[in-house]
């Protein structure tokens, strides 16, 4: 794989040769880039690079360092494998993000979190948006009836309903209820007509 410095002096020849002139917006979107360091460790020279030679000097800058120096609006500009390497430094950051935050947090913290982040929306939003799912629920269900081995029925309002008082997989009973399993845990499923 090229090299985060190949790959920038490429680019720097690149826009001498097609005459563009970093920074002018003109040319393109540019970018400030931390080069050749990167800024979280400690890096403080910069250079201009076009958004998307930004986003593949970000990948092969996370490869060279082993830190992650991606972002998330750097995935529209790259593929094939540099976008593997991206997916891999996005998803190492998420963990340790996440388990960093979890360290540092106690249960109740985190509940209270929760809670602050669901008060900010007013409460008929709240009901509003409950409402919608329950009407949309309502419409999209189907009635299902469930059979056990003695050849006792039973009839529940949506697939939903019956998982959660048979406690078995939604998809579990919608895959017997539409031919493509014959059985789960025990019974067999058809919607209602």
């Amino acid at each position: 794989m090229i090299t985060q410095r190949e790959y920038v002096e490429g680019c720097l020849q690149w826009y001498r040769e097609a005459d563009f002139q970093p920074g002018n917006p003109e040319d393109g979107e540019w970018h400030e880039c931390h080069y050749p360091v990167p800024k979280c460790l400690k890096g403080t020279e910069t250079i201009l690079l076009l958004k998307e030679h930004h986003a593949v000097q970000g990948v092969l800058q996370s490869e060279e360092y082993q830190t992650c120096c991606v972002y998330n609006w750097e995935r529209h500009f790259l593929s094939g494998e540099l976008l593997l390497i991206y997916r891999k430094w996005r998803s190492t950051h998420t963990k340790k993000n996440t388990k960093k935050w979890l360290e540092s947090t106690t249960p109740e913290q985190r509940s209270l979190k929760e809670k602050e982040k669901w008060a900010k929306y007013p409460s008929h939003k709240k009901e509003s948006r409950l409402q919608g799912l329950k009407e949309y629920n309502q419409r999209t269900s189907k009635p299902v009836i469930l059979t056990d081995q003695h050849g006792v029925e039973r009839s529940y309002p949506s697939v939903t309903a019956a998982s959660r008082d048979l406690n078995l997989k939604d998809s579990s009973i919608s895959n017997v209820a539409k031919g493509r399993a014959k059985t789960v845990g025990g019974f067999t499923a058809r919607y209602a007509d």
